[in-house]
C-alpha cells in the first residue's frame, strides 16, 4: 500500500480532504504529522516516516493562518 504523509489541522483543506478520501477508499495509508502550538513540524518525525517507505509527502511552504514558514529545503533533503 502506498503511504501519504501530511500535517493535519494546518494543511490546506483541499489536500487534506483528498488524502482522507484516498485513505477511506483503501488506496493509501495516511500518516498525519503532529504539529506544535505554532504549527511547526518535527523534522525527526518526517525523517522517520520517510525512511519507512513514503510515496508522497504533502507540506505547505507557509501556513496561511498562523504564519509558520516551513523549512522546505530541509524537508526536501529528507524526502
Amino acid at each position: 500500500m502506498k503511504h501519504c504523509l501530511t500535517h493535519a489541522f494546518v494543511e490546506h483543506k483541499a489536500v487534506l480532504d483528498t488524502c482522507q478520501a484516498l485513505h477511506q477508499q483503501g488506496r493509501i495509508e495516511l500518516i498525519i504529522l503532529r504539529v506544535d502550538h505554532q504549527a511547526r513540524i518535527d523534522l525527526a518525525e518526517v525523517e522517520a516516516v520517510c525512511a519507512s517507505g513514503l510515496h508522497l509527502l504533502a507540506v505547505m511552504a507557509a501556513n496561511n493562518e498562523v504564519g509558520t514558514i516551513y523549512p522546505i529545503p530541509e524537508i526536501a533533503a529528507i524526502a
